[in-house]
């Protein structure tokens, strides 16, 4: 085996990380050998060998797989195995907290009487836990809590964010980079006249507890780093060391006890593994690791852990394997020369998309380099009601020996095997699906009815064969033999956006609702699902809605409660994304119903008080630039706005709201990470802002939130519907129909044009919305028009033209096939029609993408989407189009029956605001369209995103792109920045998107084709 070893540099500057051979030792009768899989590291591994001056293994936070047991062990068995990163963090961590807690500061235990399953017990007054971010004074602050120890008084920096969420209401918290003087005095105004007798002082050095002295009248401190006198400390206050080795030696029923317990706060939730921070590369990931933690980059807040070894035996996903690869050979030959060939490239495909599940990693592969066995399933994503399906299928079929566990994902390979291709009907939730049926040599792959969740494929061709290639990401076919090529079509016509393309050649993406097969070589698409509407009504038919609008209020809310409900289930905390709009502010509100009012769970959380919402906020003085332009203004008035909202939201519900403050430094500094991930261009910085507020609940040990992305799809929410929802009269509902057919015409062309002036006010085109073949095709909606308001088409060379007229409009009209379009033409209320083309293509490709998966799993981080729980979203499409949008006292009220069925869990303000902002009188511009997660789109001359695209847009950039004119780019940054034009700045943005893209994939060169590109 492999053996870490830590030493100092001989200038006691730093630490050397040397790998050696050890030998596999032989447990002891008491003993138990772990194959280690991650390593945790903290402070103390980089600062032991520097101190001590002696050579050091750090590898005592472990977690992985039980290799081989003693004699007289009993509670361990070979295979056994922990959730890898989580569990590095906890057990030398937790019980020196314990030790020091209850030991050496002589606290009161959780099970002292008066004291069991977390009551108040005797008081013991303030507590002070220095370092509290730190992975012990973390512990330290849960088992405090658990005990009922307190009130405390937590010291952190950076990590305040976190440690807030771990703390009560009659707690404090003080921020360590105010200044030693600052420190003190907030302690001692934190104390409110009580003595301080209790420190636990988890920093020990800089400092820490010459402040935490000064503060106390008396009492105890310990301390946990070795070899110091702290002579600084006053005689009056008794200090001491806590070691967590007296555990192990001296206290050994005190650390069989609290082992134990650990145990049952991890399984009831009162216990929390720390925040990490995976560092790749195995054993030789420790020297990066320590360096890091010296360099103070973790501010305390996350344990590195070093992934040792990779887990090669699963046969069906567990939680956290979000990524896929799948390479299928079309051909008899094998996929690769070599199964060490192939394993080498599939292990590198996956460490590309790693973020999508860093906890657990698997492969199958035969001996003839293809997939091995019967029936196999790859899941990423989640699947809801599983319990009941289970259930259902062991009432009908023998499925016993295929149920292994409890995982959702074990449902795929039954229903398959006993509905055949028909399995997809069944699953409900986000979710890509990768299957191989041995038996019938058939391959699918197949994602969501939405396309929450990406998947990709391309055909490859090599010396072995023909290949098919499916990942969850584009770039995890890098190390497959790709080759990136753009394919300027698609940029061109906004195929990416609309149909099944993508930004490059050849790499194209399962549609949502399809799936794909492969047998014999021969690959097919096919459809499973689709979103349908009713017939509409029409003044020869007359055939009303029947349900009263009690019942149908009644209905949404039923079936929203119980998508909420499905959600909450997870092993891990559950979150909530809150903007400040009705939408995410109704799931906080179901949420904190379901929970305190019909008893449901929060992941694995028990307590009503961990319900926790996530927002991000652009404060007034962030740096924007916000008196340069009126639109930039309202923007900023609108973000404010919604800031003020969401505080009031969470006030009125009794929840905790935590912030990702941001500015444009913030911005600027996460612009190309965040495209990487993305892997598209987008005109404006929201997908950053949802990049950056992703990083706040994996800070603070959530893996799952909710968010409400798809309420405006289902429930007519944008403004930009109104001319179409006027276009024709509904029929259907005739107790809304209050406007004459002369007045709804003239209103239909009064919104049309402000929809115009919205997008103009913003930086868009206003030309695109007349009479075309396109919108003929589609019962001349004006949806398409706005969806195509920001075409960058004047910046491309003029050889480009070799592709045609590419224009974006017919590419939404032809990507929908015959059959729907003859629905749109004939038989769906043009309201129904403008959701229907806006889902499948925005929703699915940018909204889903960039401020949706993309985003959240770059961090980790699984969100769930009730709003489009298919079951609630085909009970909305069969409504009237005339409750979603609903005209009334004179004016149109958008998403009007998500308003009553959500009216018992959301504010009044909530409840009454519309999707408006009003202009000043000296604007002509009549409203301006408010999304969640807005980042402004006008910044300072001279400010970080200035000299980040200025750095990005050079000529030699552009001219490297191939596809782009010099000439009309050169001028955009100055005209972004130094003119203010919004719409130069919205197209500085998506060259500059495009250059991180072409940098970080490597991709070729664009060039004239020599022959007609189709």
């Amino acid at each position: 085996m492999k053996e870490a070893i830590v030493s100092a540099n001989q200038d006691k500057s730093g630490v050397s990380v040397e790998i050696i051979d050890s030998p596999i030792p032989s447990p002891g009768p008491d003993d138990v050998v772990v194959k280690v899989i991650v390593s945790g590291s903290n402070p103390k591994d980089w600062k032991l060998p520097i101190w001590t001056n002696q050579n050091h293994n750090s590898g005592d936070d472990i977690a992985g797989t039980v290799h081989t047991v003693g004699k007289n062990v009993t509670e361990f068995h070979p295979g056994d195995r922990t959730t890898y990163e989580e569990a590095s963090t906890i057990p030398l961590a937790a019980m020196t907290a314990a030790v020091g807690l209850f030991v050496r500061l002589g606290l009161p235990e959780p099970w002292t009487f008066g004291r069991e399953d977390g009551k108040a017990g005797q008081p013991t007054g303030p507590v002070l836990l220095y370092g509290a971010a730190s992975a012990v004074g973390a512990f330290a602050v849960q088992l405090a809590k658990r005990a009922n120890i307190g009130p405390i008084i937590a010291i952190a920096g950076r990590g305040i964010a976190f440690v807030q969420s771990l703390l009560g209401k009659e707690d404090s918290i003080v921020d360590y980079r105010k200044g030693d003087e600052s420190v003190v005095r907030d302690i001692k105004d934190a104390l409110k006249g009580q003595k301080l007798q209790y420190t636990f002082d988890a920093v020990s050095e800089k400092g820490s507890y010459v402040n935490a002295s000064k503060a106390m009248d008396g009492g105890k401190i310990t301390l946990v780093l070795p070899g110091r006198d702290y002579s600084e400390i006053p005689s009056s206050i008794e200090k001491s060391t806590t070691s967590v080795g007296d555990a192990y030696l001296k206290q050994t029923d005190f650390g069989h006890a609290w082992f134990r317990l650990f145990a049952k706060g991890l399984q009831e939730g009162w216990l929390k593994p720390h925040p990490t921070e995976v560092v790749k590369g195995g054993l030789e990931g420790v020297q990066e690791g320590l360096t890091n933690l010296q360099n103070g980059k973790n501010s305390g807040l996350n344990e590195y852990v070093e992934e040792t070894r990779r887990s090669r035996n699963l046969v069906v996903r567990d939680r956290e394997m979000c990524g896929i690869t799948c390479l299928v050979a079309l051909d008899d030959a094998p996929a690769s020369s070599t199964q060490d060939d192939l394993e080498r490239d599939l292990n590198a495909s996956l460490d590309l998309i790693d973020h999508r599940g860093p906890d657990s990693r698997g492969q199958w592969i035969s001996q003839d380099n293809r997939v091995d066995g019967t029936i196999h399933a790859v899941v990423n994503g989640e699947l809801y009601d599983h319990e009941r399906i289970r259930e259902d299928l062991l009432s009908k079929h023998d499925f016993k020996g295929s149920f292994r566990g409890h995982c959702d994902c074990e449902i795929v390979v039954a229903l398959y095997q006993y509905y055949g291709l028909g399995f997809l009907s069944h699953l409900r939730g986000e979710f890509a699906v990768c299957l191989w049926d041995e038996t019938e040599k058939l391959f699918v792959a197949a994602r969501d009815r939405y396309g929450i969740k990406p998947l990709f494929w391309r055909m490859q061709d090599n010396s072995q064969g023909r290949n098919l290639l499916i990942a969850a990401e584009a770039k995890a076919f890098l190390p497959l033999g790709w080759q990136p090529k753009w394919d300027i079509r698609s940029l061109k016509d906004g195929g990416w956006n609309h149909d099944e393309r993508t930004l490059f050649q050849g790499v194209n993406k399962v549609r949502p609702g399809y799936y794909i097969t492969c047998q014999s070589g021969h690959v097919e698409h096919h459809q499973y699902w689709d979103i349908e509407y009713p017939d509409k009504a029409d003044d020869t038919k007359h055939i009303p809605e029947c349900r009263n609008i009690e019942e149908m209020v009644q209905g949404v809310r039923s079936r929203m409660l119980e998508a909420v409900r499905l959600r909450l289930r997870a092993d891990v905390p559950v979150g909530v994304y809150l903007s400040g709009g009705i939408d995410s502010s109704s799931l906080a509100g179901m949420m904190t119903h379901l929970v305190r009012e019909e008893g449901e769970r929060i992941g694995n959380e028990k307590e009503t008080e961990r319900i926790s919402c996530f927002s991000i906020a652009f404060d007034e003085d962030s740096g924007f630039d916000e008196s340069s332009r009126l639109a930039q203004s309202l923007v900023l008035c609108t973000m404010l706005r919604n800031k003020g909202i969401a505080n009031r939201t969470t006030d009125f519900l009794g929840v905790k709201h935590y912030k990702k403050h941001m500015s444009e430094v913030e911005l600027a500094a996460r612009f190309e990470n965040a495209t990487w991930h993305c892997e598209h261009h987008t005109p404006d910085l929201n997908y950053v802002g949802k990049y950056a507020l992703s990083e706040l609940p994996r800070e603070l040990g959530f893996k799952v939130v909710l968010t409400g992305e798809g309420a405006d799809e289902n429930f007519a929410g944008y403004p930009l519907y109104f001319p179409d929802y006027l276009r024709e009269r509904d029929y259907s509902w005739p107790e809304n129909q209050q406007l004459a057919d002369e007045d709804r015409q003239r209103m239909c062309l009064e919104k049309d044009q402000d929809a115009a002036d919205d997008y103009h006010s913003m930086g868009a085109y206003g030309s695109n919305r007349g009479p075309s073949v396109s919108r003929r095709m589609l019962n001349d909606i004006t949806t398409i028009s706005s969806m195509t308001a920001f075409s960058p088409s004047s910046l491309f060379a003029d050889w480009t033209n070799w592709y045609g007229k590419c224009d974006t409009q017919s590419t939404i009209a032809n990507n929908i096939d015959g059959r729907t379009r003859d629905k749109i033409l004939t038989k769906w209320h043009p309201l129904n029609s403008a959701m229907y083309v806006w889902t499948k293509g925005h929703l699915a490709n940018i909204l889903l993408s960039s401020l949706g998966d993309r985003t959240e799993m770059a961090h980790s981080i699984e969100a769930r989407t009730p709003f489009l729980d298919h079951k609630l979203t085909e009970y909305i499409n069969d409504l009237p189009p005339s409750v979603k949008v609903r005209w009334a006292e004179g004016k149109l009220t958008e998403k009007w029956i998500l308003r009553e069925a959500a009216k018992p869990f959301i504010t009044e303000e909530l409840y009454t605001r519309t999707k408006h902002v009003s202009l000043p009188d000296s604007c002509n511009h009549h409203s301006l369209i408010v999304q969640a997660y807005t980042a402004p789109v006008a910044y300072p001359r001279d400010g970080p995103l200035h000299k980040l695209l200025s750095r990005l847009i050079t000529k030699e950039h552009v001219e490297q792109l191939g596809f782009l004119d010099w000439r009309e780019v050169s001028a955009l940054v100055e005209r972004a920045f130094g003119d203010h034009e919004l719409l130069a700045m919205r197209f500085a943005f998506i060259v500059a998107q495009w250059i991180v893209i072409s940098q970080r994939f490597g991709v070729a060169k664009a060039s004239s084709p020599t022959t007609h590109p189709y």
